[in-house]
């Protein structure tokens, strides 16, 4: 059963509670990344790690830490020193280990590291109960992983698009960053389809 709800907890957050294009948190990156797919997908699973590790990071913290020592109001801030430790970390490992993924996602870590996604969807985590119900760590792992997947999908998503666009037909005036906010739009129109779906 916990297997069951942790799938849907991550279905649910890929596709219908999106938080780059139902939420628009942290839609910066739409505009920033270059065109290359590789780069996106790399940005993609650095979000995938983080928001899933540093979602279950917190419920930790949240509810063995500040719940008990009444102290909850210190979440934000608890919050963005451990996203900034958890990616310096992240960030030394990957320098060693993958130095290309590095070189070509290093511009974007700070973006990804101060956004409102990660904020956006710890902040969520907590306050939609997952981190108080009993199977609650598991379940703030997959509300986190399934952020970061619908966060990276949608990147991924953005790239291959922005890439056909520059053999489209595009009115000059609506070229470059424009054009990216009216897909972005189009997609949140979709994932707002599925926003009556019970999964």
């Amino acid at each position: 059963m916990e297997l069951t709800t942790f799938m849907m907890i991550i279905v649910a957050m890929v596709f219908i509670n999106n938080c780059l294009v139902s939420r628009m948190l942290g839609i910066r990156p739409l505009a920033c990344l270059s065109r290359r797919p590789d780069s996106a997908a790399g940005v993609g699973l650095a979000v995938i790690i983080t928001m899933g590790v540093s979602s279950l990071l917190m419920s930790v913290i949240y509810t063995y830490a500040l719940v008990p020592l009444d102290v909850t109001y210190l979440a934000a801030i608890v919050f963005l020193l451990l996203i900034v430790g958890f990616v310096l970390v992240a960030r030394t490992v990957m320098k060693k280990a993958s130095p290309d993924l590095y070189r070509s996602i290093d511009t974007f870590l700070p973006i990804i590291t101060t956004g409102g996604a990660m904020i956006g969807v710890v902040l969520l985590t907590i306050d939609s109960g997952f981190a108080h119900a009993d199977p609650g760590l598991l379940n703030a792992l997959g509300h986190g992983t399934g952020a970061g997947a619908g966060y990276a999908l949608t990147l991924v998503l953005m790239e291959e698009i922005r890439d056909r666009l520059e053999l489209a037909s595009v009115p000059e005036i609506l070229k470059g960053i424009p054009i990216t906010f009216v897909v972005a739009g189009i997609m949140a129109l979709a994932v707002m389809g599925f926003s009556g779906t019970r999964i």
